[in-house]
């Protein structure tokens, strides 16, 4: 799951055939509006939990942290399992 690279967002919009009535489209929207509703906030709260995690490092272990030769993808990636 990637947060800086525009990963996370996942839904892919089902198929319609041309004879979807209205309810079915209708149907549709509403889906797709509930799934981007949630998967707003729960971006937000992950990277809210990395940038705590890291927030809560002292000096030195946040320059050990920052010096590591894997910190650059974890950080591209928010990843904050990869982080601890």
């Amino acid at each position: 799951m990637s947060l800086k690279q525009d990963t996370l967002v996942t839904f892919t919009t089902p198929e319609l055939d041309d004879n979807a009535t209205p309810m079915q489209k209708e149907m549709r929207r509403i889906g797709a509006n509930n799934t981007i509703k949630r998967e707003e906030p729960l971006e937000a709260k992950l990277e809210a939990i990395y940038e705590a995690v890291l927030s809560i490092c002292d000096p030195v272990l946040k320059d050990k942290v920052c010096n590591h030769e894997d910190y650059e993808e974890i950080d591209n990636k928010q990843d904050t399992l990869g982080l601890l």
